[in-house]
C-alpha cells in the first residue's frame, strides 16, 4: 500500500469528517457499537484492523478516531501508530514540534529515578514533592503517560492548535508493541 504523508497543521482540524476519513471505512460511534470504536470519546472511528493509507512523521497511521461539537466542527482528532523504536519515534517528534510543554509521568517514571510515587506522600508535602521531580528527558518519553505541546500552530493568527502523544504500551508487557496515541487538538482561548 503507498502511504500518503499526512501533514498535522492547523488547517487539518479545518476539515470536515467527511474529507477527513476520505477514501476509509469508518463508523459513526454510538452506544450500539461503541466497542468498535477504538477511541474513547470519539465521535468517528476508523474500522479497527483495516489500515489507513496515511502516516505521521514517517510512521504508518493504525487508526484514526475524531471528536466533533454540536456544530459539527472538528475539535479533536487522534491517531494511533505502532513504533519499532520509541526514542527514534520521539526524536522526529522533537524535531518537529520542539521538547513538550508539560508531560503525564508514569509509576515507571517514577521508580526508574527513585521516587516515591503521590499516594505515598503525605498530602500536605505533595506540593514540595512536585517542584522537586525532574523534567523528563527525550530518553523518558517513551516511560512517561503523556507529553503535551501548545501553541504548536503559532503565528498562524487562528484558534491556537495542541497535541497530546501518549504511551498505550504499558512497560509491563516489555514493549513487544509499541503503541503511542497522537492527539491534535483545538486549544481553548
Amino acid at each position: 500500500m503507498n502511504y500518503q504523508e499526512m501533514n498535522m497543521d492547523y488547517t487539518f482540524l479545518d476539515k470536515s469528517v467527511k474529507e477527513l476519513f476520505e477514501g476509509l471505512e469508518y463508523i459513526e460511534c454510538n452506544n450500539e457499537n461503541f466497542r468498535e470504536c477504538y477511541f474513547p470519546a470519539s465521535n468517528y472511528s476508523t474500522i479497527s484492523g483495516i489500515p489507513t493509507n496515511y502516516n505521521f512523521l514517517g510512521f504508518p497511521v493504525q487508526k484514526m478516531g475524531a471528536y466533533v461539537n454540536t456544530k459539527n466542527e472538528l475539535k479533536k482528532f487522534t491517531i494511533s501508530v505502532e513504533v519499532p523504536d520509541a526514542r527514534f519515534f520521539y526524536d522526529q517528534v522533537v524535531k518537529e514540534y520542539g521538547m513538550p510543554e508539560t508531560s503525564s509521568l508514569s509509576k515507571f517514571y517514577l521508580e526508574k529515578y527513585g521516587y516515591k510515587t503521590p499516594n505515598e506522600i503525605n498530602k500536605d508535602s505533595l506540593d514540595e514533592y512536585y517542584q522537586n521531580l525532574n523534567k523528563p528527558e527525550i530518553d523518558d518519553f517513551s516511560i512517561v503517560r503523556s507529553t503535551t505541546w501548545y501553541d504548536i500552530d503559532k503565528g498562524s493568527g487562528r484558534t491556537p492548535i495542541g497535541m497530546i502523544v501518549s504511551n498505550k504500551t504499558s512497560p509491563e508487557d516489555m514493549f513487544s508493541k509499541r503503541e503511542i496515541w497522537i492527539t491534535f487538538f483545538r486549544q481553548r482561548q
